[in-house]
């Protein structure tokens, strides 16, 4: 049973569901046991997906890492990182939308694809700026050459977002973290309308940089293009092996 948020401001009950939020089928007979497993790691055992950049700068370096604790130990980790993120006596052990399943990739998954939405929020900036042979070959090293030319020639346009970098065009060194950052900011603001017990738990998957930008509130037409680049080209394109999830 699955214990939702309350609807997202403004919205009615009534009201057609948000993009990308409609009922899935239930995964093939095949992957339900991978699945379950899936689903209930996600809501018991935040150990286990943690970013290192979410272990508390007060932890012993000893304990930084959750393999210190030993399997009871870490039993009792996953217990106090559920109260600590107020998700104790909240779980979603259906998962049953595309936006709450993007919560149960890995947290190595979810990176890659912050890596692609942040160049493609940027594409129209980059465009011009990747003119600069600095500029490319930071942005390239730090995020895969690959991965500039299917965001920036391969993947449909994403006309409804789009930022700008221009103000760290003179620190080149910045700008994959910039770009990771953001992405990152993104795709968990997408997943978060899924409801309090998917998004707080899913941020404990991503870098904690993406604390620090500014969230995005995404207008319908925003997570209808934005949800059909991820579900209908990136995770097919980049992801495949996921792609029975969805």
């Amino acid at each position: 049973m699955s214990e939702h948020a309350a609807l997202p401001p403004g919205a009615r009950p009534d009201a057609a569901p948000l993009p990308w939020l409609q009922p899935l089928a239930p995964p093939p007979p095949a992957r339900r046991a991978a699945f379950h497993a899936l689903v209930c790691e996600f809501n018991l055992r935040p150990d286990r997906y943690l970013h290192v950049t979410r272990v508390p700068a007060e932890w012993p370096s000893r304990y930084r890492s959750p393999d210190a604790f030993g399997p009871a130990g870490r039993k009792l980790l996953a217990r106090h990182l559920l109260d600590a993120n107020g998700v104790a006596g909240l779980h979603d052990f259906d998962v049953a939308n595309p936006c709450a399943r993007l919560a149960l990739l890995p947290g190595a998954a979810l990176e890659q694809l912050a890596s692609y939405t942040g160049l493609l929020l940027h594409r129209g900036w980059l465009r011009d700026a990747l003119t600069v042979r600095r500029i490319r070959a930071e942005v390239a090293a730090k995020l895969g050459g690959d991965a500039l030319e299917l965001a920036l020639e391969r993947a449909p346009e994403f006309g409804a977002l789009a930022d700008t970098l221009e103000p760290w065009r003179a620190d080149p060194a910045a700008l994959p973290v910039v770009i990771r950052a953001r992405g990152g900011r993104l795709l968990a603001d997408f997943i978060g309308v899924a409801g309090d017990a998917v998004a707080r738990r899913a941020r404990l998957k991503f870098n904690r940089a993406i604390d620090n930008e500014a969230p995005y509130w995404l207008n319908r037409a925003q997570r209808d293009q934005f949800g059909e680049l991820l579900f209908l080209f990136l995770i097919p394109e980049r992801l495949a092996s996921w792609d029975w999830l969805f």
